[in-house]
């Protein structure tokens, strides 16, 4: 199994006990003589906190463990009219993969003839969910269930007034048409009639998933339950997801399945409201799918930074810092310990991280940023509001009270982050040769660890701007112009959730 494959590997938030726990839970109560259908759970995570992790690495365990599984994305086709249709094609296509695997001739076409049935019946089953979604029988005809109608009308209305009807109705978007008592009472017999056939396709839907999944176990030799792994649902149309959690309910409700429903589901029962009010108690309703809700615990801030860096795939090479060594877990340590400092919530301190992303992706990459003055300038920015170059004399003096352990020893000794951002503050505004020149002739005679510091970052920016001959201000004063870009995308008043 390659190195990718390998599940809980680099397991930065220590998901990896949350998952043994949550499998052994479904491991017990598929077993339990009282559970008749499926087990579902749903597992809750603010953004930024692992989900998608979890539910990748769950579900590469859970495979590894010999049991049968699949994974979905619920936000990649929620423009479709039905998640049925999706949960039914990936099941299907994992199915038909599992055939080719080495079993008897024998249990292999068992295990073909079962899948078909399965097919069958979801075809009906979705057939009946297109034709019969919205559809309503009155004494008027108003667009919605006009094809069956039609069906109707061509049976029991008077072929000389039967294409004047069907005509009618096939404009029933634009107008109304009054029918026959008759006519109505043949179009609620159909949907009887309908429904008898929808609910004998379920059962034998439900019947049929079942025999296969003991077939997995009998002929294959897999484990069940089987798990099916759902996440992004909270990220698609509210109604799109208010339909995967009806559909996964009524249709998918049978022995040896197991859902695993990722979500953050505060910002999904928000989005309910959406649909059924503000009134509307979202998070009751919630509940009603779910036999349990697993809220994934809050893991310490430098790891949800460090695995935010990582999320956005952060090159280090765009940034130079005064730390000994350059890894995710350094630049997350001193994140965390500055945001602290600054006095910023857990959210605030990721939206920090994503505004140093962005103004890294959007600054000239021929020089490296700065990282102890610019996340300073971000966490300030974030903690009043606003950014201005004269500014400066504020950061002076909320950098001035972190105290001496704001620092980090170098093969020079001790080297203040304070100091850096006052010595900054000189220079920034410094054309770059007289900056440089200013801080390379005080390095010659027994530099300070934050003039040798200072000088490597320089260097590079004066040998580049000297080799196209030009002598601008430092990088260094541009930073405040990054940030307030970057600020627009900075929501301000967004809901806080997130608890220290």
């Amino acid at each position: 199994m390659s190195n990718e494959m390998v599940p809980w590997n680099d397991d930065l938030l220590e998901r990896k006990i949350d998952s043994v726990y949550l499998y052994k839970l479904i491991q017990g109560r598929s077993k339990h003589p009282q559970t008749k259908g499926s087990v579902v759970i749903n597992v809750d995570a603010k953004w930024g906190q692992g989900k998608s992790y979890f539910i990748r690495n769950m579900f590469l365990d859970v495979r590894r463990q010999g049991h049968p599984a699949i994974t979905i994305d619920a936000w990649k086709y929620d423009y479709v009219d039905d998640p049925y249709t999706y949960v039914m094609a990936e099941l299907d296509a994992y199915f038909n993969e599992i055939v080719k695997r080495d079993a008897t001739q024998a249990g292999k076409n068992k295990v073909r003839r079962t899948i078909k049935a399965v097919q069958k019946n979801a075809g009906k089953l979705l057939w009946s969910g297109l034709k019969g979604a919205a559809k309503r029988a009155s004494r008027y005809v108003v667009a919605e269930g006009a094809d069956e109608m039609i069906e109707i009308i061509e049976q029991y209305t008077p072929e000389s007034i039967a294409e004047e009807a069907k005509g009618a109705v096939a404009d029933a978007e634009k107008q109304i048409v009054e029918v026959s008592d008759k006519i109505i009472t043949s179009y609620i017999k159909k949907r009887l009639d309908d429904f008898a056939e929808t609910k004998a396709s379920l059962e034998s839907f439900r019947n049929n998933l079942t025999t296969l999944l003991e077939l997995l176990a009998g002929e294959y030799g897999m484990k069940l339950p089987m798990y099916v792994f759902i996440d992004e649902l909270d990220r698609c149309r509210p109604t799109y997801a208010i339909q995967m959690l009806e559909r996964i309910k009524h249709l998918f409700d049978i022995p040896n399945l197991s859902f695993i429903i990722a979500t953050d589901t505060t910002s999904l029962s928000h989005s309910i409201k959406a649909v059924y009010g503000s009134e509307f108690d979202s998070k009751q309703y919630l509940q009603r799918f779910f036999h349990r809700t697993y809220r994934l615990p809050t893991p310490r801030r430098s790891r949800i930074i460090a695995n935010l860096l990582r999320d956005n795939d952060v090159d280090l090479d765009r940034w130079t810092s005064p730390f000994p060594e350059t890894s995710f877990d350094n630049y997350a340590d001193f994140f965390d310990i500055t945001s602290r400092k600054f006095n910023l919530t857990v959210r605030q301190s990721k939206q920090s991280i994503l505004i140093l992303t962005d103004i890294t992706n959007a600054a000239d990459d021929r020089f490296p940023l700065e990282i102890v003055y610019l996340y300073c300038l971000v966490c300030d920015f974030i903690s009043e509001g606003d950014l201005e170059p004269s500014d400066t004399a504020r950061l002076h003096e909320k950098a001035k009270r972190f105290g001496s352990n704001w620092s980090v020893e170098t093969n020079k000794g001790s080297l203040s982050y304070y100091n850096i951002i006052l010595e900054i503050a000189g220079i920034k505004t410094s054309q770059i040769n007289l900056a440089f020149q200013n801080i390379q002739s005080r390095c010659s005679s027994n530099g300070t660890p934050v003039e040798d510091y200072l000088y490597q970052v320089l260097r590079q920016e004066f040998e580049i701007k000297r080799e196209k001959n030009i002598n601008n201000s430092t990088e260094l004063y541009h930073y405040h112009d990054l940030i307030n870009c970057a600020k627009n995308a900075y929501v301000k008043d967004e809901e806080e959730y997130d608890i220290e």
